[in-house]
């Protein structure tokens, strides 16, 4: 599983506006970001940045329940 992470600066603005987290699957990452850069793009030399990390574990609260949840 991945994270990608979306910091998203917005034109005439100061600071970061927006961000977006999402995990997917390995298999989906690349079409995940793909969608983000599109729909985000403004031609600016600051649109914003895409971190991607792996996530070594998640565990589902209430369940204890491990791995993809």
């Amino acid at each position: 599983m991945k994270e990608i992470k979306a910091y998203i600066r917005r034109e005439n603005a100061d600071s970061i506006t927006w961000n977006n987290e999402i995990i997917c699957n390995d298999q989906d990452m690349d079409k995940s970001v793909e969608i983000i850069a599109k729909y985000d793009y403004t031609g600016n030399s600051d649109d914003g940045i895409i971190f991607i990390s792996p996530i070594e574990e998640s565990i589902k609260i209430n369940t204890k329940e491990t791995g993809a949840v």
